[in-house]
Parts: structure tokens; sequence; C-alpha cells
């Protein structure tokens, strides 16, 4: 699988999960939008898969809504999520390599930004 499906992949998640959240906290799009600091059109696109969700806009987000963000970002809720460092063990070198070698391709950039 390339790199750009992979990372498609992961837009339309994080979007679909955005959007599950939303629900759950039983806030409509425009609140979502607002809290978040963007239009609603653009806030449709996060959900739909169509633009990539700033890790900015997620702070943004969960500091006025607590949610498990890891979850919007991963698609593992926090209560069923293993220990990172169990996650890790599991996996063979090779697997671990390329494990951490996709994230930092997917995320480094956006991770780096944020701190």
């Amino acid at each position: 699988m390339s790199m750009n499906r992979d990372k498609s992949c992961i837009i339309k998640g994080m979007g679909s999960r955005l959007e599950e959240v939303q629900r759950n906290l039983g806030l409509t799009q425009d609140e979502m939008a607002e809290m978040m600091g963007i239009s609603k059109e653009q806030y449709r696109k996060y959900c739909k898969g169509h633009s990539e969700i700033p890790s900015t806009k997620l702070f943004v987000l969960f500091d006025n809504m607590r949610f498990d963000i890891k979850y919007v970002m991963t698609g593992v809720r926090e209560d069923e999520e293993e220990s990172f460092e169990e996650h890790l063990s599991s996996m063979t070198e090779e697997g671990r390599t390329k494990y951490i070698r996709d994230i930092v391709n997917c995320f480094g950039n956006r991770i780096i930004k944020v701190f």
C-alpha cells in the first residue's frame, strides 16, 4: 500500500471519528466548527476526509470539550489500548522499526509543529 493511500485512509478515519465524537457530545457541526475556529464548510471537509485535520485544531477542541483525543487520532479507545511500551515490545525489531518509521512519515511534521 502506498504512502498516499495510507495517508488518505488515516485522514478519512480521523474525520469519521471526529464526526462520531461530535454526535456523542451532542454538538452540531456549527458548534464544533466554532470551537475549532474554522468554518462549517471546513469542518465538513475534515469529517468527510477531504482535508487533513491539523493537530492544533484538535487540541483547541480538546481544551474546550474533553474527549478521547487518542481515539480520534488513532481509532483506538483509551480504555482498550495496551500501553505503547507493551505494544512495541510485542513486535519484532523489524516491525518496531517499520512502525516508528511509518508514524514519523505520516505525522512527523505535525508533531514537531505542535511542540
